[in-house]
């Protein structure tokens, strides 16, 4: 298993986006929403999220439950989370993403400042949710 880290310094309320390692541009804004332009498919939970742009945020004021939507409103899903433990302070926003038999995995969102939620990944349950959007 691979993993793709991308991110960009947390600036003001909107910042400009600029290309990162993978392909993904990532953009955070005060509140710690992250706008990201996601260049190739992934899978959160059991949904299959084209390729564009997204923007993703608390969904409620359960910390772990996040919303992955896209920016031109045609896809949304909801993600369960977990707290991430930081590894040294990073004031950068990021989405990291697994790669699993040709596949992407939203695997955890990083805020700029220094926290972080992990979508809790086992092989088996990205077989499991390979096979739910296999379906879609």
């Amino acid at each position: 298993m691979t993993s793709n880290i991308v991110g960009m310094r947390k600036c003001g309320i909107v910042a400009g986006a600029v290309l990162m390692l993978g392909g993904v541009a990532v953009t955070a804004r005060a509140d710690e929403t992250v706008v990201a332009n996601v260049p190739f498919a992934f899978i959160v939970g059991d949904s299959n999220m084209p390729a564009g742009e997204y923007i993703v945020k608390q969904a409620s004021e359960i910390p772990g439950v996040l919303a992955v939507e896209s920016l031109n409103g045609t896809k949304a899903v909801f993600a369960l989370t977990i707290p991430d433990s930081p590894v040294g302070h990073n004031d950068q926003a990021a989405l990291v993403f697994q790669k699993f038999e040709n596949r992407y995995f939203l695997s955890r969102i990083m805020a700029g400042d220094g926290s972080g939620r992990e979508i809790v990944l086992t092989p088996q349950q990205m077989e499991k949710e390979m096979r739910a959007v296999a379906t879609d």
